[in-house]
């Protein structure tokens, strides 16, 4: 069995699911931390403190908001102080700042960290990041609607903002006087936002009530394989100008925590690096991302995927598909809204990360070139930039 192969295998069938919290998840962070030590390179464990998961936020905000509905025709007061919190709130858990998910319990997990030293000096910093944690299966997860994930999770947003404009209506209708009667009707074409609010609360609600962890083995224990094996190759032949960091990030389904800390923990130093995140490249079209988030999105970084560009025209080998990431906040996208140049590499189906939030999302389903290829594909980059440095 290959390298890749070897470390899906032990993180998603011998080890399983990996729960934030768990002893499995625990089991992971130790397998990850024992197989770059065997390389013998400079290997550290960094302790995070964090909440579960980002959908709680997003119910609780969600019921926010419905109270914030019902409560035009109570006190408009309340209405407008609600229904402009929830909107901020529901922006800043999208783009990784938690603010409702703060109230949530934390507990600890752990990244792991490798660096690999040029062979002469230094002159650039490149990241690897790839997440070992597994998310809970969801009704969004299925093979036919996980394309329509976002167009639903845009819909609330635009609901949550309608509900602002309504609150506002209603506040200066108030103050003009308007009757009560005009202002109710306009709370009753409301209505099918509230009632959209209410089914995806629903949804993310039955998500989070849902004891059934995914495997993970496409998401993402073939992309902690695939950061293994490049650190496998480099620890035995380091590049000469570029310095390369290999991070295995814990809590990607808590909005991006471990990434998040790892970027605080280190952001004098990666300040001007590339980051290279491997999301999910088991499965699928190897692509590369070229914009991240669920709402309006950021654009992915013109330096990787110039490199990529080239790349390409040398090698038909190393072509890639292009993709957007419209379903999850990967380390990437935590990155690229703190102002980093990254981006992601993956595998595309459908519009989306196959085995996404899926009970399918199994070692038997993965493709081992997709693995194979992603490597190629990733020393080749290194490589390029180290030529440029």
């Amino acid at each position: 069995m290959n390298l890749p192969s070897r470390h899906t295998l032990t993180l998603s069938k011998k080890i399983g699911r990996r729960p934030p919290g768990s002893e499995n998840e625990a089991a992971s962070a130790s397998y990850i931390l024992h197989s770059m030590s065997e390389l013998e390179i400079n290997v550290d464990m960094e302790t995070i403190s964090s909440w579960n998961s980002d959908w709680s936020a997003l119910v609780l905000i969600c019921f926010i908001a419905l109270f914030a509905y019902s409560a035009y025709l109570l006190n408009m007061t309340i209405s407008v102080v609600l229904s402009l919190f929830t909107f901020f709130a529901f922006l800043m858990e999208t783009f990784s700042w938690g603010i409702l998910s703060r109230l949530f319990p934390r507990s600890t997990a752990s990244n792991i960290v490798a660096k690999i030293n040029p062979s002469q000096e230094r002159r650039k910093i490149v990241v690897l990041s790839a997440n070992y944690d597994t998310p809970k299966s969801s009704f969004f997860g299925r093979k036919r609607v996980s394309r329509f994930f976002r167009p639903f999770y845009f819909m609330c947003f635009i609901s949550i903002l309608i509900f602002c404009g309504l609150s506002i209506f209603g506040a200066i209708g108030k103050l003009a006087k308007f009757h009560k009667s005009v202002l109710t009707q306009v709370w009753l074409c409301c209505l099918p936002f509230a009632l959209l609010v209410f089914l995806f609360a629903l949804i993310l609600l039955q998500t989070e009530l849902n004891k059934n962890y995914t495997a993970g083995a496409n998401d993402n224990a073939s992309g902690v394989a695939v950061l293994l094996s490049v650190l496998s190759s480099l620890a035995s032949a380091p590049l000469e100008f570029v310095e390369v960091w290999g991070v295995a990030t814990a809590r990607a389904y808590a909005g991006g925590r471990g990434m998040v800390s790892f970027l605080r923990r280190h952001r004098r130093k990666l300040k001007k690096s590339l980051i290279l995140n491997i999301d999910h490249p088991g499965r699928g079209q190897l692509s590369v991302v070229t914009r991240e988030g669920v709402i309006f999105g950021f654009r992915s970084s013109r330096k990787i995927i110039a490199i990529v560009k080239s790349i390409s025209r040398k090698s038909k080998r190393l072509s890639t598909g292009k993709a957007k990431n419209r379903v999850k906040k990967s380390d990437s996208m935590v990155a690229l809204a703190r102002g980093y140049n990254a981006l992601t590499i993956g595998g595309f189906s459908g519009g989306t990360f196959p085995g996404w939030r899926s009970p399918d999302d199994t070692f038997d389903h993965l493709e081992r070139d997709n693995m194979d290829k992603a490597i190629r594909l990733i020393v080749a980059i290194l490589d390029e930039v180290d030529s440029r440095a």
